[in-house]
């Protein structure tokens, strides 16, 4: 709770809904394979969403081409959350994981046209 000089501001922590979640493409794969690492998750995940990927590569490469010299992979991560990520279960604007994004990012630098526009940490699973 926090006071103000006229107001009182009370926070709430809401847990979601179990029953509202959807189904991640690729959770029929993962069936009764133990705990999985987030690299493993991550291909996982690519495999069974290609299309993810392929949006994340013409916006970055847009960006490129527009002068930009240096992209937030988040940042594509948030805008193609905004436009609605398709999914095999329509459009769902949460479907990417935010600890893929970093994933994402190494195979984005590897692309010729994009190489040194996207800045590189240390993976911290490395």
């Amino acid at each position: 709770m926090k006071r103000t000089a006229r107001r009182v501001i009370s926070y709430r922590l809401r847990q979601p809904d179990p029953e509202l979640q959807l189904a991640l493409d690729f959770e029929p794969a993962l069936a009764g394979q133990g705990e999985l690492t987030i690299e493993e998750r991550f291909r996982f995940f690519d495999r069974a969403n290609p299309h993810v990927y392929e949006a994340l590569r013409e916006m970055a490469l847009a960006l490129a081409a527009n002068g930009v010299r240096r992209i937030s992979p988040k940042l594509l991560v948030e805008q193609l959350r905004a436009r609605g990520t398709p999914t095999a279960h329509g459009v769902d604007p949460y479907q990417i994981n935010n600890v893929f994004t970093s994933r994402y990012a190494r195979r984005l630098a590897q692309e010729p046209a994009l190489a040194g526009l996207i800045p590189m940490r240390k993976l911290v699973a490395e």
